[in-house]
């Protein structure tokens, strides 16, 4: 579970290289906060679809993309 600081964060950052779900993730959405995550995460189909975060391939390339975008 995150911290209640990082649900005060502009977003909440999982660039992972595996995450079955991702709890967090959905904490995190729960709180309104938008999310960045790798294509890892395996919820990244849902949040695409629904718009409430953005997805990038898992490299630290595209993770630095990721976050400056």
């Amino acid at each position: 579970m995150p911290k209640p600081g990082a649900l005060r964060a502009e977003a909440f950052a999982l660039p992972s290289h595996q995450e079955d779900f991702g709890i967090a993730v959905a904490e995190s959405l729960a709180a309104g906060r938008p999310v960045l995550i790798s294509h890892q995460v395996n919820i990244w189909p849902e949040i695409d679809s629904e718009r409430v975060g953005r997805m990038e391939p898992d490299s630290r390339e595209r993770t630095e993309r990721l976050l400056w975008r």
